[in-house]
């Protein structure tokens, strides 16, 4: 899958199941339990999340109240998300993550 597909190219992928999220579930990624096994976030995960957290805080009135530090936290389970996000788009680049 391309990595810049318009709205109609997703929609298509999304619906033969070729989507991000399809393509990261049959890779595992969605289903790790990332708090148990220790495993730390990816670097693009910790960029994005400091992004938020502070644009919310600064410029939305902190209204997400992002949290980062313990499971069940709203950001760690957003980081998590986004783990297995950026490390779909490592494999389909071709970088090991």
């Amino acid at each position: 899958m391309g990595t810049n597909m318009t709205n109609e190219e997703y929609k298509k992928a999304e619906q033969e199941g070729k989507d991000i999220y399809n393509r990261a579930s049959e890779n595992g990624l969605t289903k790790k339990d990332r708090w148990e096994e220790g495993i730390e976030h990816h670097p693009k995960s910790v960029e994005l999340m400091n992004f938020l957290k502070k644009h919310d805080f600064d410029d939305m009135d902190d209204s997400f109240d992002w949290n980062v530090g313990g499971d069940g936290d709203n950001g760690e389970s957003l980081m998590y998300e986004m783990d297995a996000y950026f490390e779909q788009k490592d494999l389909d680049s071709g970088r090991k993550t």
